[in-house]
Protein backbone atom coordinates (compact mmCIF):
# COMPACT_ATOMS: atom_id res chain seq x y z
CA UNK A 1 0.00 0.00 0.00
CA UNK A 2 1.36 3.27 -0.81
CA UNK A 3 0.16 6.75 0.30
CA UNK A 4 0.28 10.43 -1.00
CA UNK A 5 -0.23 12.89 2.16
CA UNK A 6 -1.81 16.31 1.66
CA UNK A 7 -3.09 19.18 3.93
CA UNK A 8 -5.81 17.49 5.29
CA UNK A 9 -6.37 14.57 3.11
CA UNK A 10 -4.54 11.47 1.93
CA UNK A 11 -4.87 9.35 -1.19
CA UNK A 12 -4.12 5.35 -1.22
CA UNK A 13 -3.57 2.78 -3.72
CA UNK A 14 -2.90 -1.32 -2.84
CA UNK A 15 -1.65 -3.27 -5.30
CA UNK A 16 -0.99 -7.01 -5.37
CA UNK A 17 2.37 -7.97 -7.20
CA UNK A 18 3.16 -11.58 -8.34
CA UNK A 19 7.01 -12.40 -8.45
CA UNK A 20 7.33 -12.39 -11.68
CA UNK A 21 6.65 -8.69 -11.60
CA UNK A 22 2.98 -8.73 -12.65
CA UNK A 23 0.45 -6.25 -10.60
CA UNK A 24 -3.16 -5.64 -10.29
CA UNK A 25 -4.98 -3.01 -8.57
CA UNK A 26 -7.10 -3.97 -6.02
CA UNK A 27 -7.93 -0.56 -4.02
CA UNK A 28 -7.84 2.87 -4.48
CA UNK A 29 -9.37 5.82 -2.27
CA UNK A 30 -9.45 9.38 -0.72
CA UNK A 31 -9.00 9.39 3.07
CA UNK A 32 -8.91 12.00 5.94
CA UNK A 33 -7.50 10.31 8.91
CA UNK A 34 -4.14 8.34 9.64
CA UNK A 35 -6.55 6.00 11.57
CA UNK A 36 -8.37 5.19 7.84
CA UNK A 37 -4.81 4.53 6.41
CA UNK A 38 -4.92 1.89 9.00
CA UNK A 39 -8.13 0.78 8.75
CA UNK A 40 -7.26 -0.17 5.09
CA UNK A 41 -4.08 -1.83 6.13
CA UNK A 42 -6.06 -4.12 8.44
CA UNK A 43 -8.54 -4.40 5.87
CA UNK A 44 -5.85 -5.94 3.18
CA UNK A 45 -3.50 -7.94 6.01
CA UNK A 46 -0.69 -5.66 4.59
CA UNK A 47 2.41 -6.20 6.78
CA UNK A 48 3.45 -2.77 8.20
CA UNK A 49 6.72 -2.78 5.71
CA UNK A 50 4.73 -2.78 2.69
CA UNK A 51 2.99 0.87 3.68
CA UNK A 52 4.67 3.21 2.26
CA UNK A 53 4.08 6.70 2.84
CA UNK A 54 5.15 10.10 0.70
CA UNK A 55 6.83 12.20 3.45
CA UNK A 56 7.45 15.29 0.82
CA UNK A 57 4.71 17.16 3.16
CA UNK A 58 4.50 17.61 6.73
CA UNK A 59 7.73 15.24 6.83
CA UNK A 60 8.16 14.88 10.58
CA UNK A 61 4.88 13.78 11.12
CA UNK A 62 4.96 11.20 8.60
CA UNK A 63 8.32 10.25 10.24
CA UNK A 64 6.33 10.58 13.60
CA UNK A 65 3.31 8.17 12.02
CA UNK A 66 6.02 5.67 10.07
CA UNK A 67 7.88 4.76 13.20
CA UNK A 68 4.82 4.85 15.57
CA UNK A 69 3.34 1.82 12.88
CA UNK A 70 6.71 0.69 11.59
CA UNK A 71 5.85 2.07 8.12
CA UNK A 72 8.28 2.70 5.53
CA UNK A 73 8.54 7.06 5.04
CA UNK A 74 9.48 7.52 1.00
CA UNK A 75 11.06 10.57 -0.66
CA UNK A 76 10.68 11.41 -4.50
CA UNK A 77 14.20 12.62 -5.88
CA UNK A 78 16.01 14.16 -8.46
CA UNK A 79 18.78 11.84 -8.42
CA UNK A 80 18.93 9.40 -11.24
CA UNK A 81 20.59 6.48 -8.99
CA UNK A 82 21.39 5.74 -5.50
CA UNK A 83 24.98 3.99 -4.76
CA UNK A 84 24.50 0.73 -2.65
CA UNK A 85 27.75 -0.63 -0.93
CA UNK A 86 27.96 -4.63 -1.41
CA UNK A 87 30.32 -6.77 0.31
CA UNK A 88 33.69 -7.80 -0.80
CA UNK A 89 33.86 -3.73 -1.90
CA UNK A 90 31.65 -3.76 -4.50
CA UNK A 91 29.34 -1.31 -5.19
CA UNK A 92 25.34 -1.09 -6.98
CA UNK A 93 23.59 1.53 -8.50
CA UNK A 94 19.68 1.65 -7.88
CA UNK A 95 16.60 3.87 -7.81
CA UNK A 96 16.58 4.00 -4.40
CA UNK A 97 18.31 4.88 -1.44
CA UNK A 98 19.87 3.16 1.05
CA UNK A 99 18.11 3.00 4.06
CA UNK A 100 18.02 5.63 6.32
CA UNK A 101 17.14 5.73 10.33
CA UNK A 102 15.52 9.02 11.65
CA UNK A 103 14.96 8.92 15.28
CA UNK A 104 11.86 10.24 16.52
CA UNK A 105 12.68 9.30 19.84
CA UNK A 106 15.41 7.15 22.06
CA UNK A 107 13.19 4.07 21.19
CA UNK A 108 11.21 5.13 18.19
CA UNK A 109 12.74 5.43 14.57
CA UNK A 110 11.66 5.77 10.86
CA UNK A 111 13.04 3.82 8.12
CA UNK A 112 12.84 6.05 5.05
CA UNK A 113 14.19 5.55 1.30
CA UNK A 114 15.02 8.10 -1.11
CA UNK A 115 13.78 7.21 -4.86
CA UNK A 116 14.24 8.66 -8.03
CA UNK A 117 11.75 10.31 -9.44
CA UNK A 118 13.20 9.87 -13.05
CA UNK A 119 13.75 6.23 -13.45
CA UNK A 120 11.15 4.80 -11.35
CA UNK A 121 8.76 6.86 -13.18
CA UNK A 122 10.10 5.62 -16.38
CA UNK A 123 9.37 1.86 -15.01
CA UNK A 124 5.96 2.80 -14.18
CA UNK A 125 5.66 3.86 -17.49
CA UNK A 126 6.70 0.52 -19.57
CA UNK A 127 5.05 -1.43 -17.18
CA UNK A 128 1.80 0.25 -17.74
CA UNK A 129 2.46 -0.34 -21.47
CA UNK A 130 2.11 -3.64 -21.54
CA UNK A 131 -1.04 -5.59 -21.21
CA UNK A 132 0.48 -8.89 -22.73
CA UNK A 133 1.64 -12.14 -20.61
CA UNK A 134 3.90 -13.44 -23.27
CA UNK A 135 5.51 -9.81 -23.17
CA UNK A 136 6.70 -8.95 -19.92
CA UNK A 137 4.63 -8.13 -16.63
CA UNK A 138 1.49 -6.65 -16.82
CA UNK A 139 -0.11 -3.47 -14.94
CA UNK A 140 -3.95 -4.50 -14.07
CA UNK A 141 -6.92 -2.00 -13.21
CA UNK A 142 -10.31 -3.19 -12.75
CA UNK A 143 -12.87 -2.02 -15.64
CA UNK A 144 -15.05 0.15 -13.57
CA UNK A 145 -12.42 2.00 -12.14
CA UNK A 146 -13.08 5.62 -11.43
CA UNK A 147 -12.41 8.50 -13.82
CA UNK A 148 -10.92 10.84 -11.03
CA UNK A 149 -8.14 7.37 -10.87
CA UNK A 150 -7.57 7.93 -14.68
CA UNK A 151 -7.22 11.56 -14.64
CA UNK A 152 -4.94 11.20 -11.77
CA UNK A 153 -2.80 8.59 -14.37
CA UNK A 154 -2.41 10.93 -16.73
CA UNK A 155 -1.31 14.10 -15.07
CA UNK A 156 2.58 14.13 -15.95
CA UNK A 157 4.62 14.05 -19.29
CA UNK A 158 8.28 13.19 -19.84
CA UNK A 159 9.88 16.31 -20.78
CA UNK A 160 13.29 17.31 -22.00
CA UNK A 161 14.53 20.37 -19.72
CA UNK A 162 18.03 21.76 -20.76
CA UNK A 163 20.09 18.72 -21.16
CA UNK A 164 17.95 16.06 -18.31
CA UNK A 165 14.64 14.53 -18.95
CA UNK A 166 11.99 15.37 -15.98
CA UNK A 167 8.64 13.93 -15.25
CA UNK A 168 6.72 17.29 -15.21
CA UNK A 169 2.66 18.08 -14.21
CA UNK A 170 0.22 19.24 -16.75
CA UNK A 171 -1.15 22.03 -15.66
CA UNK A 172 -2.84 21.72 -12.54
CA UNK A 173 -4.10 18.20 -13.06
CA UNK A 174 -4.36 16.22 -9.88
CA UNK A 175 -1.11 13.44 -9.95
CA UNK A 176 -1.85 11.58 -6.55
CA UNK A 177 -2.92 8.49 -7.32
CA UNK A 178 0.24 8.65 -10.08
CA UNK A 179 2.85 9.30 -7.07
CA UNK A 180 1.23 6.27 -5.28
CA UNK A 181 1.40 4.00 -8.14
CA UNK A 182 5.51 5.06 -8.63
CA UNK A 183 5.76 4.27 -5.12
CA UNK A 184 4.45 1.06 -5.61
CA UNK A 185 6.86 0.44 -8.32
CA UNK A 186 9.75 2.01 -5.75
CA UNK A 187 8.20 -0.80 -3.46
CA UNK A 188 8.41 -3.39 -5.70
CA UNK A 189 11.68 -2.66 -6.67
CA UNK A 190 13.24 -2.59 -2.75
CA UNK A 191 11.76 -5.86 -2.96
CA UNK A 192 14.02 -7.12 -6.60
CA UNK A 193 10.09 -8.15 -7.63
CA UNK A 194 11.10 -5.86 -10.58
CA UNK A 195 14.15 -3.70 -12.34
CA UNK A 196 17.64 -5.50 -12.50
CA UNK A 197 21.22 -4.44 -10.78
CA UNK A 198 23.12 -4.26 -14.23
CA UNK A 199 24.98 -1.13 -13.31
CA UNK A 200 27.95 -1.65 -11.36
CA UNK A 201 31.09 0.29 -10.43
CA UNK A 202 34.21 -0.30 -8.16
Amino acid sequence: MTVDVQMDHFYLVVRSWSPQGSSRLLWHEKVLTWEDIEDIQQRFSILPNLVFIDAGYNSYEVYKQCGKHRWIALMGDNRANFVHRLPQGKSVFRFYSPVKNIFISREVKCRMHFWSNLNVKDTLARIRRNQNPENGATWEVPTDISEDYLKHMESEHRIKKGNSWIWEQIGNRPNHYLDCEAMNCAGALMLKIIGNENLKVE
